[in-house]
């Protein structure tokens, strides 16, 4: 059969040289000089184009191309009109080619995302308001190459991986066509492919979504990856699940030689394990430094929703309220994880769903974590839908730590690669990274202990003395003293305008400043019925 292909392909190639070359009409601009009038001509388009489209489950699928990366409407526009428009937009753009999709591959039978062609030449049509090409010439790819590692997250002492795998079940009992492998062939051909993706990852804590509920599917892989690197560095965080399922979780896995869990594995949230959000912090081995890391997998963009969570047109997708509800949950859990841990310094990960400009992802901004993608990568995207890119894993983090991280950005093994290198799939099959998952993994770069004007500064004093930190035009401030019970905000008329209780006291307070408007104010942190004072400005 594969003979058969590639002598058809062959064969197509041969007769594409020996066409009779014909005036060609040149398209110098995709958005103004194509038309309509244009079908059934000769064309050569002298503006680059770029591979947009290439999930095919088979050599012989279609490709789409524009005339730049096509974003997908919430990563870069409101939701709502601004979406919605500009969703029209890319869809104006975007050109089919025509013809078998392995023919226009490289050595390694990949198209990828991203990838350019300049001098396209071929016979244009436009039929049902969409354009194709069938080329005329062989058309020539290059750019967006695989690479064999992670670009660098800059100079930093600790090194975080989050990533959805993509139901990885580990245990034959639960193995079927729906979730993950569906037999042994096909498990054994997925455990390679993302061992080799955890390996070139070369994390020290990796947080991972969609990891078989029980304890199987992640011992598996902590054995796997202590295998493959030869070692026997790896551990992972115990969560006393031992319930094995198809449900899905999140769990974290870290290097033993680098970093210790500080106390136990903290679980918050609901509708079921994969749905939950868990934080764990850990130890910096070589200077004592801490950072607590809470990786979620928030509700799918399905179209099942109904009431608050229909799909409401906007381009978010169903179920946005619940989104919103688990990113409301996570901010609001941020104080017991700072005190429960004992340090203000969160990293917020994981599968959210939601693209950057959408209400989950604000939920997190509008409360002070900062988007470090946005900061590092703000072109860049981990998942690639219907021709469109953009940002559904996030790394996010509390103004303190923010200070401390030196880089985050995807290494992109999956959403740019043809679907038919999964490991459902034979024909091409190699036991590399490249499209293990649907998602690409996201690095951040942390080098814990740099920030010397931060909350650390206030350890020798903070007994008898309230410490206010943190810029408040990013949504919070951290209050740091020996014990705080409960927080009043006050006008500098006396009036009282927030009052909360710290839901586990300790060393730590967020108050949110995102709606205050511009003046001075007084913070009064108590412990029991003692009160210690301090000034706050808003610019």
């Amino acid at each position: 059969m594969r003979k058969n292909v590639l002598l058809f392909i062959g064969i197509w190639c041969g007769l594409l040289c020996c066409l009779p070359a014909y005036s060609q009409v040149e398209i110098k601009s995709f958005t103004t000089d194509l038309s309509p009038s244009l079908s059934g001509q000769e064309v050569i388009f002298t503006c680059p184009l770029t591979v947009t489209k290439t999930y095919y489950t088979s050599p012989s699928g279609v490709i789409t191309l524009s005339p730049d990366v096509l974003y997908s409407p919430t990563e870069v526009a409101l939701p709502g009109i601004e979406a919605n428009n500009l969703a029209t937009q890319n869809n104006e753009r975007k050109l089919t080619l025509n013809g078998p999709a392995l023919a226009y591959t490289d050595s390694n039978h990949t198209l990828r995302t991203g990838s350019k062609v300049t001098g396209l030449r071929g016979t244009l049509s436009y039929i049902n308001g969409a354009y194709s090409l069938t080329p005329t010439v062989q058309p020539v790819f290059s750019g967006n190459e695989r690479t064999l590692s992670p670009g660098s997250v800059g100079a930093c002492n600790l090194k975080v991986a989050s990533f959805n795998v993509e139901y990885y079940i580990a245990s034959s009992l639960l193995w079927n066509p729906t979730y993950g492998a569906a037999n042994k062939e096909e498990f054994d051909r997925q455990r390679a492919k993302l061992l080799a993706a955890l390996k070139g990852l070369n994390a020290d804590v990796y947080a991972l979504c969609e990891v078989g509920q029980g304890n199987t599917s992640v011992t598996d892989l902590v054995n796997g990856l202590n295998e493959v690197t030869s070692s026997n560095n790896y551990a992972y965080v115990a969560d006393n699940d031992y319930s094995e399922s198809t449900y899905t979780k999140n769990v974290f896995i870290y290097n033993k030689t680098k970093v210790t869990p500080y106390l136990s594995i903290k679980t918050f949230g609901s509708g079921g394990y994969r749905l939950r959000q868990v934080a764990q912090a850990f130890d910096l081995n070589s200077n004592g430094e801490r950072v607590i890391i809470a990786v979620n997998h928030l509700k799918a963009k399905s179209t099942g929703g109904s009431g608050n969570d229909a799909d409401l047109g906007d381009g978010q997708g169903g179920y946005n309220a619940l989104r919103v509800s688990q990113a409301q949950n996570v901010v609001s859990t941020l104080n017991s994880l700072t005190n429960y841990y004992g340090d203000p310094d969160v990293l917020v990960v994981g599968d959210m769903n939601s693209y950057s400009m959408e209400d989950p992802i604000k939920v997190y901004t509008n409360n002070g974590l900062v988007n470090q993608l946005k900061r590092y990568s703000p072109s860049d995207y981990s998942y690639v839908y219907s021709g469109n890119v953009g940002y559904l894993d996030h790394s996010l983090a509390t103004a303190n730590l923010s200070q401390q991280v030196t880089g985050a950005r995807p290494w992109h093994i999956n959403a740019d690669e043809p679907s038919y290198f999964g490991y459902e799939y034979t024909t091409y099959y190699s036991a590399d990274p490249y499209r293990c998952s649907d998602h690409d993994p996201i690095v951040t770069g942390l080098n814990l202990g740099t920030y010397s004007t931060g909350i650390k500064d206030a350890e020798a004093d903070k007994a008898d003395k309230l410490h206010v930190y943190g810029d408040p035009s990013q949504g919070y401030v951290t209050l740091c003293a020996g014990q705080i019970d409960r927080v009043e905000l006050l006008a500098v008329n006396g009036q009282l305008i927030y009052s909360s209780a710290n839901p586990t006291p300790g060393e730590y307070f967020m108050l949110p400043t995102v709606s205050l408007q511009k003046g001075f104010y007084i913070i009064r942190a108590f412990n029991g019925k003692k009160a210690q004072v301090s000034k706050l400005l808003i610019q």
